[in-house]
């Protein structure tokens, strides 16, 4: 996918693991914390007042993403 057009698709229905930076094995952590879509991910990030630090140490810590992910899945998700 090509994450300049990321933001431009239907969120509420596409796979958590189809936003750049999430990988399978992170893509497994979310859903199992109840992030099933990439709209789940993104209102997350909306309820941490889109603020970087925050979102990205909830993927490292919480999730255990890779922090060059983390950076990727916020940068397409801060769009």
């Amino acid at each position: 996918m090509n994450d300049d057009k990321f933001l431009d698709e239907d969120l509420d229905t596409k796979p958590v693991t189809d936003i750049p930076g999430v990988e399978e094995a992170d893509g497994e952590k979310l859903k199992g914390k109840g992030f099933d879509k990439a709209g789940d991910v993104l209102s997350k990030f909306l309820s941490m007042k889109r603020k970087k630090e925050s979102f990205i140490e909830w993927l490292r810590n919480d999730i255990g993403m890779e922090e060059e992910n983390a950076e990727k899945c916020f940068k397409s998700i801060d769009e």
